[in-house]
């Protein structure tokens, strides 16, 4: 009963998180639209009114990003899925009458200590805790790609308006409403543009990055569960094997 109610949780969320994401790009779209209506020689009309829209759509689309962080139905199956392969490990027949049999043996035929079993020693509740944790961070991640991605389409397009509209003005020396903005604006294409140039010169691209970050983490990992340690320590002990003087006669 708990599994089926877990799946109907999982099909609400995923609908809340797709309608976030549909009205997130709706937004989109509309503040686009609504910023063309105000790009006039003088001040309209109805500037107070387009404003106000944009306002209520601004609020709409930072909404929108909030049920973004509802886990989709990936992830909570996901989740599931390692609970319950978990548990089964731990808790099933089979796994039991090994581990009797294990200690049987250890204990009354060999009499050694006792010692938690390889997966009670690499799987622990704690790391799965962070495993969900580090899933549910990834989730996030791809549905704010789509909103991200988005939003950059729409920045980028107010930027080659911003550079579009300052070359008119330098040219025809017309007077717009809406310049000091503009002006504003292409400070920020200034800055932007100079980053990107010193970033493509000067800094490693972010699958460099990435690479380095994942080397990194790897390495900690194996720091960590002393497998680094182990390779040395068999390093030490192929070369107690090998004959003090090899490197003299090879030499």
């Amino acid at each position: 009963m708990k599994y089926l109610l877990w799946l109907y949780v999982a099909n609400i969320s995923n609908r809340f998180r797709w309608f976030g994401m549909t009205v997130f790009r709706i937004c989109v779209v509309l503040l686009g639209g609504l910023h063309l209506l105000l790009a006039t020689h003088n001040r309209p009309m109805y500037y107070d009114s387009i404003q106000h829209y944009i306002n209520l759509t601004w609020i709409y689309a930072v909404l929108s990003l909030l049920l973004m962080f509802l886990p989709s139905q990936k992830y909570i199956f996901s989740i599931l899925s390692i609970y319950k392969k978990d548990r089964f490990i731990r808790e099933n027949i089979i796994a039991k009458v090994l581990r009797l049999v294990k200690l049987i043996v250890k204990h009354d035929f060999f009499d050694m200590s006792y010692s938690k079993g390889l997966y009670n020693k690499l799987v622990t509740a704690k790391r799965i805790k962070w495993l969900c944790i580090a899933l549910y961070i990834y989730d996030v991640y791809k549905a704010y790609r789509r909103a991200v991605g988005d939003l950059l389409t729409l920045l980028v397009l107010y930027f080659g308006f911003v550079c579009a509209t300052w070359l008119y003005v330098k040219l025809t020396g017309v007077n717009l409403y809406y310049y000091p903005s503009i002006s504003w604006s292409i400070g920020w294409v200034i800055a932007l543009s100079s980053f990107l140039i010193l970033k493509v010169i000067f800094l490693p691209s972010f699958s460099t990055i990435k690479s380095v970050i994942i080397k990194l983490v790897i390495s900690m990992v194996l720091h960590k569960f002393g497998l680094v340690k182990a390779g040395y320590k068999l390093d030490e002990k192929i070369d107690s094997y090998q004959p003090k003087n090899e490197g003299v006669n090879n030499a």
